[in-house]
């Protein structure tokens, strides 16, 4: 059986040496998006990959019959195609939710206890009480998604003793929320949280779903990271929201270009936390990943179930 895999997945070329030692036919391409796929790989019937499909064309793949992606995001996937194909596709679901739930926290925790005017006082070698540090125990969080990720930040704010209400399409209740809402009640509620974590996928129903009109019947004292999607979040309203001080702060992970621009307005505000994508990171996380697509392989072979089908 043949089995390419792309660099984009993370894994080098000495690290897939497990396909091969399998039985599979390992075939190595180094670049999805700057680099053709030979004719021999087209032919493959396994593809491990990022996005190829953003640059390379499906019907060139006449013998493709599973698709593992090293990401969650489906908006960059040609997911109808694949299953007009009957190509089995499945996503990392699952393999980054610990990680980002993580790093929802520290940003939470970092907003609610002003760590940044902390990290000034440092460079200015200067000695500042601050009487009023924010808390998390108690406070009224909204989790906008309750999947691998949303249920991960809601696990995590209920050991901090939060009061959290989850939001997605269906309203059903999942573990680790105190409540769920259906999401489009989220404008008229809104008000109320003093906590958001948006985990949510970009689609029609969310591009700009933050906006100004949203964002304005925000507390003035809440905060909220995005790491779900870019594009869900307008950057050019939540400039202005945050340069006015309607909202106390805001993290934001994914963008709605990447790179960011240098020149985006939201870097010069100190009530504005930014990382570069860079949420999903973590030690093991190659471990993770392809101890999950290496299990989807053999399964496959052996006509066993195949782990987060999309």
């Amino acid at each position: 059986m043949k089995v390419v895999v792309t660099n984009r997945t993370g894994f080098t070329k000495e690290m897939c040496q497990p396909i091969a030692d399998a039985g599979f036919e390992l075939l190595y391409h180094e670049d999805e998006k700057g680099t053709p796929f030979t004719e021999e790989e087209k032919q493959c019937e396994v593809l491990w990959m990022h996005n190829a499909f953003s640059f390379n064309d499906l019907n060139e793949f006449p013998n493709l019959k599973l698709v593992c992606a090293a990401m969650m995001g489906l908006d960059v996937q040609p997911v109808e195609e694949f299953h007009q194909r009957g190509i089995t596709f499945c996503n990392a679901r699952n393999v980054y939710d610990i990680p980002i739930a993580e790093f929802v926290m520290m940003r939470l925790l970092e907003m609610k206890k002003r760590a940044y005017e902390f990290e000034q006082q440092k460079r200015e070698h200067r000695w500042e009480q601050l009487r009023l540090l924010g808390r998390i125990n108690q406070q009224k969080a909204a989790v906008l998604g309750t999947g691998g990720i949303g249920g991960q930040i809601a696990k995590r704010l209920w050991a901090f003793g939060a009061d959290i209400t989850g939001y997605n399409r269906s309203g059903r209740t999942k573990e680790y929320f105190h409540r769920v809402h259906i999401i489009d009640h989220l404008a008229e509620e809104i008000g109320q949280y003093d906590l958001i974590a948006i985990a949510l996928p970009k689609d029609d129903s969310t591009v700009n779903l933050f906006n100004k009109d949203l964002m304005s019947k925000m507390k003035p004292t809440a905060c909220f990271i995005n790491v779900g999607r870019g594009g869900v979040v307008n950057e050019d309203d939540l400039y202005d929201i945050l340069k006015e001080g309607k909202i106390a702060a805001a993290a934001l992970d994914v963008y709605t270009q990447e790179p960011l621009s240098p020149e985006c307005k939201l870097l010069e505000l100190p009530n504005f936390y930014f990382s570069p994508h860079n949420s999903y990171s973590s030690e093991d996380n190659d471990e993770v990943m392809f101890a999950w697509m290496m299990e989807n392989l053999l399964n496959y072979r052996e006509g066993k179930p195949i782990k987060n089908v999309v």
